[in-house]
């Protein structure tokens, strides 16, 4: 007969993952050794504790959804077990972690190439949206513009004034001559300017020529050519972590296709084609950089599966 202890405790599971609402549930008991039985794979009850109480005295749990995924037993003493049961569940949050690996990149081959315009100081003003963390600019001509290029800033100094660059970022959306993009910050090239980085609002500020005293100068807009080899090349990754209590489906890795064949350079003829692949990047979008790996966290009762995923670029 099993007398079990009328505590029980909480095993916070997912803590690693800043998770503390959903939670395991442990609880002791004894039995003769003759008398043990694994009970693993059996659903949670509100069990009469030796002393004659509920284990349970709050309506606060649900039984439904726990179900016993372990059992730890300590070496017999005296033809006596004492066993600790460890009761869980697959919660429905697929949790968040980052890395950095090396991965393959695609190559991609875009005809759009070289392309420079300006950016506009009269009219209506450059702006930056603080919340969505966005540029909105405005230009002399956006016509050899599309969503998903990516393109730079490139300022050229007038007189003491120093050359800038910024970073590049996709077009997220364009109409006419505006488009918008990621917020960026400009950097002064050094020497003369030492590599001083500006802030976003102060980066617009220039942009816009609110003070010719601070910084006076030519405010080109650029394309680069976008023809890249396929390389191996550290990357962020994001880790997506989800469980469950059968064995889940694998997510395989995202493959560029031409025709039958797998290829490893996206251009205007391949599944994804180009202008598919830089409307994903304008989107933000991300893709499965390797097939999900499944881990077996406790046998026939709980698995985790992390699945890799790479920015579109």
């Amino acid at each position: 007969m099993k007398k079990y202890a009328e505590f029980f405790e909480k095993v916070f599971y997912f803590a690693e993952y800043g998770d503390y609402a959903n939670y395991f549930i442990q609880l002791g008991y004894v039995c003769d050794e003759w008398d043990f039985v694994s009970r693993v794979g059996e659903p949670l009850r509100n069990i009469t504790a030796q002393n004659g109480r509920q284990i349970f005295k709050t309506p606060d749990i649900d039984f439904d959804k726990y179900t016993l995924l372990s059992e730890t037993i300590e070496k017999p003493a005296n033809g006596v077990l004492s066993v600790k049961e460890l009761y869980g569940f697959a919660p429905s949050t697929t949790y968040t972690r980052y890395t950095a690996e090396p991965i393959q990149v695609f190559g991609l081959s875009d005809p759009s190439g070289f392309y420079t315009t300006t950016i506009n100081t009269t009219g209506a003003p450059n702006e930056y949206d603080v919340v969505l963390d966005r540029f909105t600019l405005h230009l002399a001509d956006a016509g050899s513009l599309n969503v998903g290029d990516l393109v730079e800033c490139s300022l050229k100094g007038v007189g003491t004034f120093y050359d800038a660059y910024s970073p590049s970022v996709p077009i997220i959306s364009k109409s006419g001559n505006v488009i918008t993009t990621p917020a960026f910050s400009i950097t002064f090239l050094p020497p003369e300017g030492s590599g001083m980085i500006e802030s976003k609002q102060d980066t617009i500020n220039i942009l816009n020529a609110l003070n010719p005293l601070y910084w006076n100068g030519v405010r080109n807009l650029l394309r680069r050519a976008a023809t890249r080899k396929p390389r191996m090349e550290i990357t962020n990754l994001r880790n997506e972590i989800a469980f469950f209590q059968s064995p889940p489906p694998l997510d395989m890795r995202f493959a560029v296709s031409l025709g039958n064949d797998e290829t490893d350079t996206i251009t205007a003829e391949t599944t994804p084609s180009v202008d598919v692949w830089k409307q994903r990047i304008a989107n933000g979008e991300y893709y499965n950089a390797q097939d999900s790996e499944i881990e077996v966290v406790f046998p026939n009762a709980l698995y985790k599966r992390t699945t890799k995923r790479a920015a579109c670029r």
